[in-house]
């Protein structure tokens, strides 16, 4: 086995796994104590902030679960495993998923009536650049050998 040593997309990646970690634990949404209207799954933190794990049931697992996916990538490049599909493909659509995901999040499927004052947090911000960072890594750790998975008959 041929160890190689990790490149920049998955450096990126791996800092903006980190990044993405830490945004977790940071305020994704702001409520307003004066309004008992502005409370998430129930809940109303003393310091006016939800993070991740309070404001979602399932899908703060699975930003956490992609945490893991430039760390799996960096393995691979690592101890050099051949693979059927391109290096950094599951991690860039691991990403470009979980950004699309805390938009819909953030800025759709639970968007408050204007009464209830929830405003995004710096956490919210933080997570969804970090998930392009994750994508970016991915995609640059494809154009670094090139796409070599072509479809059937090509």
């Amino acid at each position: 086995m041929k160890l190689t040593r990790l490149g920049w997309a998955e450096l990126v990646g791996l800092g903006a796994a980190i990044v993405l970690l830490a945004s977790l634990f940071m305020p994704w949404f702001l409520t307003q104590t004066g309004n008992r209207n502005s409370r998430i799954s129930g809940l109303r933190s003393q310091r006016e902030t939800i993070d991740a794990f309070v404001a979602f049931d399932i899908f703060s697992w699975v930003l956490l679960i992609a945490c893991i996916a430039p760390f799996v990538l960096a393995l691979i490049v690592v101890s050099g495993t051949t693979l059927n599909w391109d290096r950094g493909e599951v991690t860039a659509i691991i990403g470009v998923c979980c950004a699309v995901l805390i938009l819909y999040n953030g800025l759709l499927g639970g968007k408050p009536d204007d009464g209830v004052e929830i405003t995004l947090g710096p956490g919210w911000y933080v997570a969804l650049f970090s998930c392009l960072g994750i994508f970016f890594g991915g995609v640059l750790r494809m154009a670094e050998k090139g796409v070599t998975n072509k479809p059937p008959g090509i």
